[in-house]
Order: C-alpha cells, then sequence, then structure tokens
C-alpha cells in the first residue's frame, strides 16, 4: 500500500470498496495504453523494492546491532 502511486504503478480501492474495484478494473480493461504504462511502473517498483535489490540497505542499517559472522 505505500509503495503504490494511484494511477501510475497501480490503483487503489478502499477494503471492501467493491464499486471502487470494479471501476478501476473496468478502466484497466479499456485503456490497454494506460494499463501497460502502470504494469511497467509497478514491475519497476516491485524490482526496486525487492529483497535482493535491498539487501546492501538492511546490511547498513543493522551494521553494529546484528553480528553477521
Amino acid at each position: 500500500m505505500d509503495l503504490v502511486k494511484h494511477g501510475e504503478n497501480g490503483w487503489m480501492a478502499e477494503v471492501e470498496d467493491v464499486e471502487g474495484l470494479s471501476f478501476w478494473a473496468e478502466k484497466a480493461l479499456q485503456d490497454s495504453a494506460k494499463l501497460v504504462k502502470v504494469l511497467e511502473q509497478g514491475y519497476a517498483t516491485s524490482i526496486s523494492n525487492s529483497y535482493q535489490s535491498q539487501k546492501n540497505l538492511w546490511e547498513t542499517f543493522f551494521h553494529g546491532f546484528v553480528n553477521n559472522g
């Protein structure tokens, strides 16, 4: 939820908002050019936030707290 930028790399709807979910699903299906852009940005977001991409950040963060032995 914190990583989604509505309309840029995904679409958000409130929990249990069936109408909102239906609305954004229909929008995605109707606008294939926008869907491709959102999918590309969603993929880029997932890659930049993957375990492998953030491993060095976590190692730096925990340096001195945890013995990586």
